[in-house]
């Protein structure tokens, strides 16, 4: 299991919990990972036998060596060693290449469900980002169309009013600018650590 993602999990639990379809691809990867130690199992054992198999070759091999030294036509003891290399079989047994199938289908399975979050997170960060500046825009123009009735306002009433009207209605709307901007920031934050999880 890869310690890089578990700690970008671990460090992201809370999101994931709340999100239900990133929690469901979580489990999932850990069900993978859990299949994938069964196959590393599987292939340790193979990997056991095909060294005994070869061991009983070079004990073969040897005992040919010897046979020949003493001049046996025979070789009884070198085609016993053989016998039991063929009683072993292929190391690669039918089970493990099922539990390989299984795990190869499965990191399949995986890879296009990550690629689909992606893509779907993708274009997410995209409407975000365009909505993020959409609403600066509004802002910004808000804010200059009320500077700009005020100075109206100056030049058309008393410069008291207009000044007390300009403070008292600039402040609330670029307050409420940031405060809006910072809502887009931190879900496209959110946005970014669920698409760091799909990597």
């Amino acid at each position: 299991m890869n310690q890089e993602v578990v700690k970008v999990i671990l460090e992201c639990k809370k999101d994931i919990w709340k999100n239900q379809e990133l929690f469901e691809l979580v489990e999932e990867y850990f069900e993978n990972s859990l299949q994938t130690l069964d196959f590393c199992t599987a292939l340790e054992k193979c990997l056991k036998r095909a060294r005994d198999s070869q061991l009983l070759i070079l004990v073969a091999l040897q005992q040919f060596e010897e046979e020949t030294e003493m001049g046996g036509s025979r070789y009884t003891r070198t085609l016993g060693e053989l016998k039991n290399f063929k009683a072993i079989g292929d190391p690669f047994t039918e089970e493990f290449f099922q539990i390989f199938q299984s795990v190869y289908r499965q990191q399949i399975q995986m890879l296009e469900k990550l690629q689909l979050r992606k893509t779907k997170l993708d274009k997410k960060l995209k409407y975000i980002h365009a909505w993020r500046k959409v609403s600066s825009i509004i802002f910004v123009a808000t804010f200059a169309a009320v500077l700009i009735c005020s100075v109206v306002a100056a030049a058309m009433a008393a410069p008291p009013v207009a000044a007390a009207l300009a403070a008292a209605s600039s402040i609330p709307v670029g307050s409420m600018g940031k405060w809006i901007d910072s809502l887009w920031k931190n879900y496209e934050n959110a946005l970014r650590g669920q698409k760091e999880l799909c990597h």
